[in-house]
């Protein structure tokens, strides 16, 4: 073998070994690496949802424990117990007579959003006077836990029993802001009959949680110390619980100042209408034309995006369902959302497991120009992105599968 022909195999061996072991390093080396690289990027991916749904179950965690203050007890029994035995003081303590309070059948709610909730009705009839049903009813949507009137029937008793004038208790002024009109309502009335009160009213036992601590009015007084404990339960709940009342006890007492029994007399027939006659027209040079101001713009229909958050997601016969929660209505639910609903500034397309996509104008203004955001799960609207081919490529095709039907 000649010189120049060794150098040229010592050359063809060296690029094959060369070129071998790139392949070799690339295969044992930087794959795996670039592996390593994608599965860390998922696994953070993974770990900040994890983290919203998190925040989210703590946030619902909250919110329950809000609600279940707002009830007598956790056992059916004892709340209806409970809730007889201040039906009937509250009742008594506004001078009615007369004051029967009976239970009814319960009712328990086997599905949907209210299941296993339970609700205790009571019938309650007594007799009194229209100052003491006033009365007994702005007491009545001030009470500390959940508890609506479902019914409330007036009727005018025996014509034999009139309405005596009654004590003024002490603290019934309520601080001056009851009104009385025309006049003093205790003498303007002593000759009208006494009222035969029918009314139903209802109280809430919500279901024991595991996961949460089902605190009530029964364990909230408990674990007070003993010189706590006979306290009224409106200062346990005061700064908790948002009360179901007027703006104003003036209402009240503008009803209180009114005399149902007193004959009605019709008003007095509409005086004929005037009718107006146009001056006689007058010739005049042309207005010169005015500035024409623009119309004002558009509100922003996204100025309260920071206000929602999305909770969660469900599937309920085959029907996807997201669930939006508003930090302004704290004590109410969230608000169901489902496909083609209006959200936003958008409508719903698309309901997954890490969140929602809505299909929204990419301008404001022009319709039709429209892009894909996507909203993730734990978040608030203001931290929607868009859904891009690149970020989000399970998202891309399931939206091209649902836009093409």
């Amino acid at each position: 073998m000649k010189t120049r022909e060794r150098v040229l195999a010592f050359a063809v061996a060296a690029v094959l070994v060369l070129v071998g072991g790139g392949k070799m390093v690339q295969q044992l080396y930087f794959k795996p690496l670039q592996g390593m690289r994608a599965e860390i990027v998922r696994e953070q991916a993974r770990s900040k949802r994890l983290d919203n749904v998190i925040a989210g179950q703590l946030t619902y965690h909250e919110h329950w424990m809000d609600q279940t203050r707002r009830t007598l007890d956790k056992k059916p029994d004892a709340a209806q117990r409970e809730f007889r035995r201040d039906i009937t003081e509250l009742f008594l303590s506004h001078g009615l007579s007369d004051v029967t309070v009976a239970a009814r059948d319960r009712s328990v709610e086997r599905k949907g959003y209210r299941k296993g909730f339970t609700e205790l009705p009571v019938s309650v009839s007594a007799r009194g006077s229209l100052d003491q049903v006033v009365a007994l009813l702005e007491d009545t949507y001030q009470r500390p836990y959940a508890m609506r009137l479902t019914r409330l029937k007036l009727n005018a008793g025996d014509s034999g029993r009139a309405i005596q004038p009654k004590k003024k208790r002490s603290g019934a002024k309520r601080n001056g802001r009851r009104k009385k009109a025309g006049g003093d309502p205790q003498y303007a009335r002593a000759s009208e009959p006494e009222l035969m009160i029918t009314a139903g009213l209802s109280t809430l036992v919500l279901p024991d949680l595991k996961v949460v601590p089902h605190i009530t009015l029964a364990s909230k007084s408990a674990s007070q110390p003993a010189s706590q404990s006979s306290e009224d339960g409106e200062v346990v709940l005061a700064s908790a619980v948002k009360m179901l009342r007027r703006e104003t006890i003036d209402d009240y007492g503008e009803i209180s100042g009114v005399n149902f029994f007193k004959e009605y007399v019709p008003p007095p027939p509409p005086s004929p209408p005037v009718v107006k006659r146009d001056p006689p027209k007058v010739a005049r040079k042309p207005d010169t034309p005015k500035h024409v101001k623009p119309p004002p713009a558009r509100p922003d229909p996204r100025r309260d995006a920071g206000h929602f958050f999305v909770r969660g997601t469900s599937l309920l016969d085959g029907d996807p369902i997201v669930y939006v929660y508003d930090d302004r209505k704290r004590t109410e639910p969230p608000r169901e959302y489902r496909l083609n609903d209006a959200v936003d500034d958008g409508h719903l397309v698309l309901v997954h497991a890490s969140g929602m996509v809505v299909r929204a104008a990419a301008v404001r203004g022009a319709p039709g120009v429209l892009k894909n955001y996507f909203y993730p799960l734990g978040g608030s609207f203001t931290e929607r992105v868009e859904v891009t081919s690149a970020d989000h490529p399970e998202l891309n095709r399931l939206l091209a599968l649902v836009l093409k039907h």
